[in-house]
């Protein structure tokens, strides 16, 4: 008698797995739009953003599906270059009167970017953004750099795919 339910157990766990899926799913990279990314080159004040800039805009086009990111410029059908202008950081609320630590600060941010196509000008445009972080559990220069740059190459990749549409060229 403990044999039958234990088989109908196992049988409703194995349905239930195999309907609800796991959600993978394989994309298939021969509609991906090709794109070569070149170093971002740094002309703020602030030491190695161009890195971490670099770095989260690789991740992030690997990430999400529209492209597929390539290592040589001849095999791109599409060129990003991406240029820091303007890196600061603001103030926005210190922890008390007698201390003078900044428990959250805003990034402000101009960057200069431009998209080729087969080497012809697609756009070239200069987004402005501000961002604000948390610094409030401890100061880490690299995770904010590191956090800061995630969220800047997230919203400079869907800002190149909307303007992309706009001007029609894929």
């Amino acid at each position: 008698m403990v044999k039958m339910p234990l088989k109908n157990c196992v049988a409703i766990i194995s349905i239930t797995i195999l309907l609800c899926g796991c959600g993978y799913r394989f994309l298939s990279t021969t509609n991906k739009t090709k794109i070569f990314i070149y170093p971002v080159t740094n002309y703020s004040l602030q030491p190695l953003v161009d890195v971490y800039l670099s770095d989260a805009l690789r991740n992030v086009f690997i990430e999400y599906p529209e492209y597929q990111l390539v290592k040589s410029q001849q095999d791109a059908e599409y060129t990003l270059k991406v240029n820091i202008k303007r890196w600061e950081r603001e103030p926005l609320f210190f922890s008390g009167e007698k201390s003078r630590e900044i428990v959250i600060a805003r990034f402000l941010i101009e960057t200069e970017i431009a998209l080729l196509k087969n080497g012809k000008d697609v756009f070239a445009d200069t987004v402005t953004d501000k961002i604000s972080v948390s610094l409030a559990k401890e100061y880490k220069e690299e995770d904010i750099l590191a956090d800061v740059s995630k969220q800047l190459a997230q919203k400079l990749y869907f800002y190149i795919i909307e303007k992309n549409e706009k001007t029609g060229s894929r």
